[in-house]
């Protein structure tokens, strides 16, 4: 009925998307300003109450796409939004590390680690151009928002074992060095 609509609406989830000629657009105008390389991309920063922006970039003409998860801050007191300097690491990944067409099983897989990657704009993009990819933070939050790009079926199809991996894990620095946190990650 008319109660289940405005619930249906809350859990719908902004969209953006951004092309990869408005990214570097972006950046060369924080070229300008570099005190601008350390502020968040996001307008709507400051929401708070479970707000969240689903952000679809196009890391090189052409693709990949990369799709983040943005979260209020009340989610977590950092790594909440991609900054621009995440969105230029980003373009940079995909600039110079071409995604493979199909990995030489001879060769390792290049092998990419975030650390406290918040929304992980760089760590997916490693993943895209075909890098194992390890993301990691402390914070429940942003664990809980990346597990969805985290493929949860254990069955393997014959074209998934030419997939890079991607694996997140709950790590914090701040904790004993040989934890089983870290250790298992």
């Amino acid at each position: 009925g008319s109660s289940e609509r405005p619930q249906q609406q809350q859990q719908q989830m902004d969209r953006r998307h951004v092309s990869y000629k408005d990214a570097r657009t972006f950046l060369d105008c924080c070229c300008c300003r570099p005190e601008r390389m350390r502020l968040l991309c996001s307008t709507k920063a400051a929401r708070q109450g479970g707000d969240q922006l689903l952000v679809t970039v196009e890391v090189s003409p052409g693709g990949p796409l990369v799709e983040v998860r943005e979260t209020s801050m009340a989610d977590g007191w950092t790594g909440c939004r991609f900054s621009p300097a995440a969105l230029w690491l980003a373009l940079s990944l995909a600039e110079n590390n071409p995604q493979f067409e199909a990995h030489n099983a001879a060769s390792p897989r290049p092998r990419a680690l975030e650390l406290g990657c918040g929304v992980a704009l760089a760590g997916l993009t490693a993943q895209a151009v075909g890098f194992d990819t390890t993301l990691t933070d402390c914070l429940e939050g942003h664990l809980q928002s990346l597990s969805t790009h985290v493929p949860t079926t254990t069955a393997l199809s014959a074209g998934d074992c030419c997939k890079p991996t991607l694996r997140v894990c709950h790590l914090d620095w701040l904790e004993e060095e040989g934890s089983k946190t870290a250790a298992g990650c």
